[in-house]
């Protein structure tokens, strides 16, 4: 299979086969991104292993510090990782995508790179922030000046990686995301440890060593699908009609994929701040792996919403509502059939997944289902949040990132003290939802676009029922032990995602799943079909 996903001949959504052609279109470049998305699903073994490794509170800390760069980050690529979604798909010729490139390489690569050299020289007067009494100020201050190196790395990961998805190719990147950054920290750290060198240092060292790998091939990939002579500095870059049109998208979308990272940052940094000592680093890293686990479950909707995002550019450029609406519709739909089976899993198996790693994280088992219950209803919501960063006003996405967020960090300050780690995930919990019904509702409001049809009645039917019987089938077999929990979950949720696509979804639904049906062939004796879809 291609990795660049096409969506038909152009022309406007007038009828049902270019609808199934968009739709066909979504799920093959969704079913890519999910796979480059699966790093999430690699971090709780890397959880699993660090904090068995290294311990709760050095674990912590170097949370705190991944997440204080990821948010930073957010920020110094200045908005270009969404400017390449919403210009490049729209230029009429290569060269005028390899400019808006060049500009994004310039503005993200220039920002993180002054970011990470400021930081590094105000490492002594950042490092008495942490609240951690196992690592001494001095070592808090070098691994603030060494780790300030992940700004620049993982600004260009995230812009280069962006640049290749709005081009729809959604594939190369998941060697990219899965093997070098996350596969590459695992092993490296193992062996740091193993060496000797089982402090915070093992942790950062090994992280930047996974960045800089990833970086390389980033840069590989980049240049397999642009020309590098057009994407190298020119005089003019900045003084471009389009320059000044992404400066001034960048200038406010920042802030809106700022507000995405702050429901990391806020709960963290809070939780820090407001619990002193090692318990605030060890507060981190519990909160940190309950969030970790609740993110398997973002994976589902931002796989779409990275695939709808130059889909939906592409439509409104054309105006194209009726095509746009179909996509729209249809995304949601899948996002409600394959999210609930899996939150419903996720819940029900909390206790048993925290436990694993080590006693002290079944502190988190309430964070989780909050946070879970919590995605759900966000998942409802559909990629409403995609829908407005693409056609929306400029200042529609930071409005509802500011809003959102403000209600996170009052609800963590009066929460935390009393709920402690389960305060947090309220506080993040409501504040996710504000934001995402905003954009629901400024879709419908705006644009007259809602996320549901006749259609989703079915899959949300059926997923419900099936899950709630999956639910109670696990829950019984914990009597025979974790094992045999564990064996009747993976079993159900396989069962249960082969009736959803059988009896939950329309027949276009289930052609743009599975075109020639072989999901939908299931035989009991070689030989005679028992089910047929």
């Amino acid at each position: 299979m291609s990795d660049k996903i096409t969506s038909g001949d152009g022309a406007p959504s007038d009828g049902p086969g270019e609808a199934a052609n968009e739709n066909r279109a979504v799920i093959r470049g969704a079913g890519l991104i999910f796979l480059g998305r699966l790093g999430a699903l690699i971090e709780p073994a890397t959880i699993f292993v660090f904090a068995k490794l290294y311990g709760v509170p050095t674990y912590g800390f170097f949370v705190l510090l991944w997440t204080v760069v990821q948010f930073i980050e957010t920020l110094t690529d200045f908005g270009m990782t969404s400017c390449l979604q919403r210009f490049v798909p729209s230029q009429k010729s290569r060269e005028d995508e390899h400019r808006v490139v060049r500009i994004a390489l310039i503005v993200s690569t220039s920002v993180s790179v002054a970011t990470a050299i400021v930081i590094a020289l105000a490492a002594d007067w950042l490092a008495p922030l942490p609240s951690t009494d196992n690592v001494p100020l001095g070592v808090v201050a070098n691994v603030i000046r060494v780790y300030a190196l992940a700004i620049p790395l993982w600004c260009f990961i995230d812009v280069a990686t962006a640049a290749i998805r709005a081009q729809r190719v959604f594939g190369p990147e998941i060697r990219v995301r899965i093997f070098y950054e996350q596969g590459l920290r695992l092993i490296s750290g193992v062996l740091f440890f193993s060496i000797g060198w089982g402090t915070i240092y093992g942790l950062v060292v090994s992280h930047l060593l996974a960045l800089a790998v990833a970086a390389f091939f980033a840069a590989r990939l980049l240049m397999r699908f642009y020309d590098i002579r057009l994407l190298l500095p020119q005089r003019d870059a900045l003084s471009s009609e389009i320059f000044r049109e992404m400066r001034r998208y960048g200038s406010l979308i920042v802030f809106n994929n700022a507000g995405k990272k702050l429901y990391q940052f806020l709960p963290v940094t809070f939780l820090n701040a407001l619990i002193p000592g090692a318990a605030g680093a060890s507060a981190v890293a519990v909160y940190s792996v309950a969030r970790k686990f609740a993110s398997m479950l973002t994976v589902v909707r931002q796989t779409f919403e990275y695939v709808l995002a130059p889909f939906a550019s592409d439509r409104h450029g054309k105006a194209d509502i009726i095509g746009l609406h179909n996509v729209y519709a249809f995304a949601t739909r899948m996002i409600l059939a394959v999210f609930i089976p899996i939150a419903t899993a996720l819940i029900v198996l909390a206790s048993d997944f925290l436990g694993l790693i080590r006693p002290e994280f079944l502190a988190g088992v309430g964070a989780l289902i909050v946070l879970t219950v919590a995605r759900g209803f966000e998942a409802t919501s559909g990629p409403s949040s995609a829908i407005v960063e693409m056609i929306g006003l400029y200042r529609i996405p930071l409005i509802n990132a500011f809003a959102g967020n403000l209600v996170a960090a009052v609800l963590c300050f009066l929460l935390i003290p009393d709920f402690g780690i389960t305060g947090a995930a309220m506080a993040a919990a409501i504040g996710l939802n504000v934001t995402a019904y905003m954009a629901l509702a400024e879709v419908y409001f705006l644009h007259h676009l809602l996320p549901y049809d006749r259609k989703v009645a079915r899959p949300l039917a059926v997923t419900v029922i099936g899950s709630g019987l999956f639910a109670l089938a696990v829950t019984q077999a914990g009597a025979f032990g974790s094992i045999a929990k564990f064996s009747v979950a993976a079993l159900g949720l396989l069962l249960l995602y082969y009736v959803v696509l059988n009896l939950g979804l329309s027949a276009d639904d289930r052609t743009a799943i599975d075109p020639k049906g072989k999901l939908r062939r299931f035989r009991l004796i070689p030989g005679k079909p028992t089910i047929q879809g």
